[in-house]
Order: structure tokens, then C-alpha cells, then sequence
């Protein structure tokens, strides 16, 4: 389940390198190759813009999966790959609607954005999960609020961005 949650595509030089995807087609059926055409699109970008890799991760901010790969594996890529200029890391929304928060979250980094803070409400949701549990941690719109503020943001307009849905349609974009 974490495999088709949070995944991340390669690009070189604006090039999707997907490679052979091989699908159990049945008893004596050939393989496929199956082949993505995604963009950047207008998300956020950790890391030199100018990088020679672009890894594109869809996740969802209440997904526990998408926690874990925050909390082990982004860490590493990081420091090896987007600190040293090898690669800039896109998050793209992913929200599963099972989530009862995902949308919310998502939206609430978009707001964050409006700030430069983008980074830090994104990591600012998953490392207070982190904190509340295991498996899907439920928390609240309040929550979120709360977060802004430690984060920095101006209350006001944070509230005024989030309470007005200003980035329902970016989130949902980036999901289909």
C-alpha cells in the first residue's frame, strides 16, 4: 500500500526515466511497457531549481506510509542528493479520501507558501502526527491553525487563505 501512496518519478534534463514497468499480464501474456507523462507543474521545489534530477513525490499528508518516507527516507535524499545540488524534490498533492485531513493539509501548505513556508508547514504536519501516534493520527482544522502559528505564519492571514478554500482547485489538480 505505501508503494502506490507516496511514489516519486525521475527526470533528467525535463525527461521522464521510467523504464520498463513490467505488469503480470496472466498465464502467457506478454509484458507491457508502460510509460507517464507528469509535470512539475507549479508545486514546490526543495532544492536547486536548476538540478540535473527531478524526483516528483504524490503523497498525502495524513498517510502514515508518506510519514515514514518523511521521517527515513527524505532525510537521506536530502543530504545527499538536494543539498549537494544533484536533485530537486517536488511534492505534489496527493490527497486519498480516506484521509478525513488530507485535503485540509494540503491546502494548508499551499497557504503556508503564500509566506515562503511552505518546507516548514509541510514538515510541521508530519512531524506533529509523529508525535500524536502510528497509523493515521487524527487531528483537526484547529490543529492546523495552531501549527501556522507556530510556524511563524501571521494568524490572520493564514486563517483568511485556509478559511476561503483559496487552494482546493491547485490540490485537486495536482490528484488527478
Amino acid at each position: 500500500a505505501g508503494v502506490l501512496v507516496s511514489f516519486s518519478l525521475l527526470y533528467s534534463d525535463g525527461a521522464v526515466k521510467l523504464g520498463k514497468a513490467q505488469i503480470d499480464p496472466g498465464v502467457g501474456q506478454k509484458s507491457a511497457v508502460v510509460k507517464s507523462d507528469v509535470s512539475i507543474d507549479d508545486d514546490s521545489v526543495l532544492g536547486s531549481k536548476n538540478a540535473p534530477v527531478t524526483i516528483i513525490e504524490f503523497s498525502d499528508f495524513q498517510c502514515p506510509f508518506c510519514r515514514t518516507f518523511w521521517n527515513d527516507s527524505l532525510p537521506q535524499i536530502k543530504k545527499e542528493y538536494i543539498d549537494t545540488g544533484k536533485v530537486k524534490f517536488v511534492y505534489r498533492d496527493y490527497p486519498l479520501s480516506f484521509h478525513p485531513m488530507a485535503v485540509s493539509s494540503a491546502q494548508a501548505a499551499e497557504c503556508a507558501d503564500d509566506e515562503g513556508k511552505y518546507w516548514e508547514m509541510h514538515d510541521k504536519i508530519f512531524s506533529e502526527q509523529a508525535k500524536l501516534g502510528q497509523g493515521t493520527v487524527t487531528y483537526t482544522v484547529q490543529d492546523i491553525k495552531k501549527w501556522a502559528v507556530e510556524i511563524g505564519l501571521s494568524a490572520s492571514k493564514f486563517n483568511c487563505c485556509f478559511d476561503s478554500g483559496k487552494y482546493k482547485a491547485e490540490v485537486d489538480k495536482d490528484f488527478v
